[in-house]
Order: C-alpha cells, then sequence, then structure tokens
C-alpha cells in the first residue's frame, strides 16, 4: 500500500457507509486483494460500521467511527473502532443461525456475516473504546469453508 496505514473518520450516520465502502474497496484493490475478495471485506467492514453505529451509539448522529486498513505480509487488516456503549463479544455468543431464524430475532446476523466473510476477526474493549480488527487473506486461499 501507497499510504500505510489508510485511515477514514466519519460521523455516526448510516449515510455515512458509502464512504466506507469506498475507502476499503480503494484499499482493497491497493493491497492486491481479488474482487471477490475485495467485495467480502467491503460487506464485512460496512457491517462492523453498521453495528457501531447502530448498537455502540445507539443511532445517535454525534459518535464518530474511525476506520484504519494496515497491510501485513499476505493481508490486510481493518480496524473499526467507536466510542460508544462498549460491546462484550462474551455477551453475544453466536447463536445457531437456525435458532436466530426460529426465533424470528432482528439481530444476530451481522456477525455471523462478518466470520463468513473475512478469515480472522478479533474483538477488543477498552473503558468506552470498542474494536473489531478483521483480517483479509491476500492469496485468495478459502477462509476455513
Amino acid at each position: 500500500m501507497a499510504r500505510c496505514p489508510h485511515k477514514l473518520s466519519i460521523p455516526s450516520r448510516t449515510s455515512q457507509l458509502a464512504r466506507v465502502r469506498r475507502a476499503v474497496a480503494s484499499w482493497a484493490a491497493e493491497a492486491g486483494l481479488s474482487s471477490e475478495e475485495a467485495s467480502a471485506l467491503q460487506c464485512a467492514v460496512d457491517e462492523a460500521c453498521a453495528n457501531a453505529i447502530e448498537h455502540g451509539y445507539g443511532g445517535k448522529p454525534n459518535g464518530t467511527v474511525d476506520v484504519e486498513a494496515k497491510l501485513k505480509a499476505d493481508v490486510l487488516v481493518v480496524t473499526v473502532r467507536h466510542h460508544g456503549k462498549p460491546f462484550d463479544p462474551k455477551q453475544h455468543q453466536l447463536a445457531a443461525l437456525t435458532d436466530i431464524r426460529s426465533q424470528r430475532r432482528k439481530h444476530g446476523y451481522g456477525l455471523h456475516l462478518i466470520h463468513k466473510l473475512v478469515d480472522d476477526v478479533r474483538f477488543k474493549a477498552s473503558g468506552h473504546t470498542s474494536e473489531v480488527r478483521l483480517t483479509k487473506r491476500r492469496d485468495g486461499t478459502a477462509n476455513g469453508d
């Protein structure tokens, strides 16, 4: 990547998600990801940002979501960070999709989607700062499928 790391800060508004998708597409192309890999990463980052806006900030537009990309060896790592309500992954275990559907729950699909689209997902929370680190391999290998 020519400029490493790449950074973008957006207001906590879903109308800003298109900016994030464009930035991630550019970063992914620059990192040499295939169009399929880039699309998967775009979707995962979009979902992580949407979660930060909806759950971290409760939909309030006065927060900031920071997105940062770093190229490391054969992976592109994108970190999404917010300073809203902390996210504790221990309290949000991945429920089986069949359970989510049978309970007609509105939420719970996004984490499944993120895990399916990238090769590694890591969560970190400290005080009022939460981040999700999404890693996508550049080599085109599957993510455990």
